[in-house]
């Protein structure tokens, strides 16, 4: 059974492989992104000692009113775009992301190192939120005690699932109905089913003064594993992204987006992976 009123569910081993919470906010100018170092060496070095630079991640913006789920910018810069950082922790399963407009802070649960990968178990939605939180405080107030005013303008939790081989449930991409069984690989007489990808999104109404959200949910079939003939995998992506309440309580949208993303996986999922997880 759930062990508090975050856990909804509880599984021994969940297929879970990253977990991501995120926020877009107003962008901060050159000048402040530019000293971030002194940030990361005053108050993130001991909790995350590697440093990593990566191009900038565009997050997609979420329209609503008819106008769609998805909202293009086009501008001309006259300079490169400011780079995205990543601060990482000593077992790499910690991850925090800063760019100038937009901070996340991610779990993952497998990192392949130099000979083997580092393997975690999933520390549940409590911990996660709660680290979350501590970091964007950490960072939104630096940003305020440097005369920025941080407006958030979106935010977003993401639960990313590797799903692996089933003994008895399934073992190549065309059983995916035995996992997802919403999901049928279309095929005319004399074809032999292979894999399918496939992409949702449903509108998550207002409720209790948290903003409307969307819900995404993708399965693309990859393969893992070395030598000749790797291990089929799915993976499934599921993303509640949307504009905080106007009173800026992002958490209250993370725990609704959560809440949506498990409550999601529960009804897509088939009995028998479920019960192979450790559905509790």
């Amino acid at each position: 059974m759930p062990t508090s009123p975050d856990d909804i569910v509880s599984f021994s081993s969940p297929p879970v492989a990253e977990v991501v919470t995120s926020v877009r906010f107003s962008a901060m100018p050159l000048e402040l992104f530019l000293s971030l170092g002194t940030l990361r060496n005053s108050l993130w070095r001991d909790e995350f000692p590697r440093f990593e630079q990566q191009a900038r991640y565009e997050p997609p913006t979420e329209a609503f009113g008819g106008s769609g789920s998805w909202a293009f910018e086009f501008a001309f810069q006259s300079a490169p775009p400011l780079p995205r950082i990543w601060l990482i922790s000593e077992s790499g399963n910690d991850l925090l992301q800063v760019q100038a407009d937009w901070f996340a802070a991610n779990w993952r649960a497998q990192v392949q190192g130099e000979h083997n990968p580092v393997v975690a178990s999933y520390p549940r939605w409590r911990a996660r939120r709660q680290a979350f939180a501590k970091h964007w405080a950490t960072v939104s107030k630096w940003m305020e005690e440097h005369g920025h005013a941080v407006v958030p303008s979106q935010c977003e939790v993401t639960y990313i699932n590797h799903i692996r081989p089933i003994g008895g449930v399934w073992g190549t991409h065309a059983e995916i109905e035995s996992v997802l069984p919403g999901v049928r690989i279309p095929s005319a007489s004399g074809t032999l089913p292979e894999q399918i990808s496939w992409r949702s999104q449903s509108l998550i109404p207002p409720s209790e003064e948290v903003p409307e959200g969307r819900l995404h949910v993708s399965v693309t079939p990859g393969f893992v594993g070395p030598g000749p003939e790797p291990a089929p995998i799915l993976v499934l992506e599921l993303t509640v992204r949307g504009a905080p309440p106007s009173d800026g309580d992002l958490l209250g949208f993370l725990n609704r987006g959560r809440k949506t993303i498990v409550e999601t996986f529960l009804s897509i999922t088939s009995d028998a992976a479920r019960e192979a997880w450790g559905q509790q």
